[in-house]
C-alpha cells in the first residue's frame, strides 16, 4: 500500500507533537551530579610559652586580658602564638612595664621585669647617711643601697656642716646618683668665746685666792671673808665656762639640716630596657 503525500504530512506533523510533549520533561531532567568537593580542614596553631622573670612578689601579669599573679623569679604563661601584649602591674595596679613579645608556635620566649631600683651617694667623709630613717653604711662618704620602687627620704648629717634632706623618687628599675656638698656651718653666736673667757676669768680668781692664802696677810686684805669670795667667783666663773663650751660644741656638732630644693632629672637608657637613671646634686 503506497502513502499519499497527505499521509507523511500527517506522520509528521505527529511527531513534531510527540516531541513537543516530551520537551519539557527533557528540560527539567536534573545535570549529572559533580564531582564532590575535598573540604580541608586547618589545625589551629600550637600556642608557645611566655616566661615572665620578676624580681620581687606581689606582681600581676595581664597577657590579652588574662591576669596572672607572679611569684618572684620565672612564672611560664601559656600564651596565643603570635604577638603578646603585657601589662605587669603590682597589687595596687601600678603599671610596671608594657612590652609587645614575639611567641613562636611552641617556642618559649623571655620577658624580664626588674622593679627594684638603686640609690648611690656621694657625699663628705664621715657624713651620716639616712635613707627612710635608717643609717646606711658609708666607705669615705660614699653609700649604695638597694630600694623599692617608689619614694625615699634621704637625710645627711657631718659635725660642722650645714645637713641637707630631700625624697629621691624612682621608677621601676631605676637608679639615682646623688651627690651632697656640703657647706660649714658657723654659728651667728659663737659661745666658745665666752666659754674661754669664764674658765679664764675664773680660773685666774682661784690662783688669786690661793695665792693670798699662801702669801698675804689675811687681816690686811680682809681675811677669809676675801679669800672665798674669789675662790667662789672664781669657780663660778670657771663652771659657767665650761657649760658655755659644751653648749657651743653641741651647737657646732649638730648643725641645721636644710630641705634640698626640687632638682633636675637626668634620665638615660640603661641595660635592662625602661630603666633611667637620676642625676641629683645637692
Amino acid at each position: 500500500m503506497s502513502l499519499s503525500r497527505l499521509d507523511f504530512a500527517k506522520v509528521g506533523v505527529a511527531t513534531a507533537l510527540c516531541g513537543l510533549a516530551t520537551w519539557p520533561d527533557a528540560a527539567r531532567a536534573e545535570p549529572p551530579p559533580s564531582p564532590a568537593s575535598a573540604v580541608v580542614e586547618v589545625a589551629p596553631a600550637a600556642p608557645g610559652t611566655l616566661v615572665v622573670v620578676v624580681d620581687v612578689d606581689g606582681l600581676a601579669a595581664d597577657v590579652a586580658g588574662a591576669v596572672t599573679a607572679l611569684k618572684k623569679g620565672e612564672n611560664a604563661l601559656q600564651v596565643a602564638a603570635g604577638t603578646a601584649k603585657v601589662v605587669v602591674r603590682t597589687a595596687p595596679g601600678a603599671v610596671v612595664k608594657e612590652a609587645e613579645v614575639a611567641v613562636a608556635s611552641g617556642a618559649t620566649a623571655r620577658l624580664d621585669v626588674t622593679t627594684r631600683g638603686k640609690i648611690e651617694v656621694a657625699t663628705v667623709r664621715g657624713a651620716k647617711i639616712e635613707l627612710d630613717g635608717k643609717e646606711v653604711p658609708a666607705k669615705d662618704g660614699k653609700a649604695e643601697v638597694d630600694v623599692d620602687m617608689g619614694k625615699h627620704s634621704l637625710v645627711i648629717t657631718h659635725s660642722g656642716y650645714f645637713g641637707r634632706k630631700g625624697d629621691v623618687e624612682l621608677g621601676a628599675g631605676q637608679r639615682a646618683s646623688v651627690t651632697a656638698d656640703l657647706a660649714l656651718f658657723e654659728p651667728e653666736n659663737d659661745l666658745r668665746a665666752y666659754a674661754w673667757a669664764g674658765m679664764g676669768g675664773g680660773g685666774a680668781l682661784i690662783l688669786a685666792a690661793v695665792a693670798i692664802d699662801a702669801f698675804a696677810n689675811y687681816d690686811s686684805l680682809g681675811g677669809d671673808t676675801v679669800r672665798w669670795t674669789l675662790m667662789g667667783l672664781g669657780t663660778a666663773g670657771f663652771v659657767g665656762g665650761t657649760i658655755l663650751l659644751k653648749q657651743g660644741a653641741e651647737a657646732s656638732a649638730s648643725p641645721p639640716v636644710q630641705d634640698t630644693p626640687k632638682l633636675d632629672i637626668r634620665l638615660s637608657q640603661t641595660q635592662g630596657g625602661a630603666v633611667a637613671r637620676l642625676g641629683m646634686r645637692f
